[in-house]
């Protein structure tokens, strides 16, 4: 099993780029932007912020495992 971390996965709404999410990790040693699909925007379940267990598979994708504790950064 792949090393688990903390991200913080965002929503953000805008102009001429549409929905967008914005995920990262504490130390910002990863981090991904692009559209948002709708499974993702129901997982975050009408939230404009969550934290989530994930992990990066070997195609450089992160892959939510499950809903992690609040995080204050």
């Amino acid at each position: 099993m792949p090393k688990l971390m903390i991200v913080k996965v965002q929503l953000s709404i805008g102009g001429n780029r549409g929905r967008r999410i914005l995920a990262y990790d504490k130390k910002r040693k990863f981090e991904y932007e692009g559209p948002a699909d709708e499974e993702l925007v129901r997982l975050l379940g009408g939230k404009a912020k969550q934290f989530y267990w994930a992990y990066v598979d070997h195609q450089k994708q992160i892959q939510l495992q499950g809903v992690a504790p609040w995080q204050e950064w």
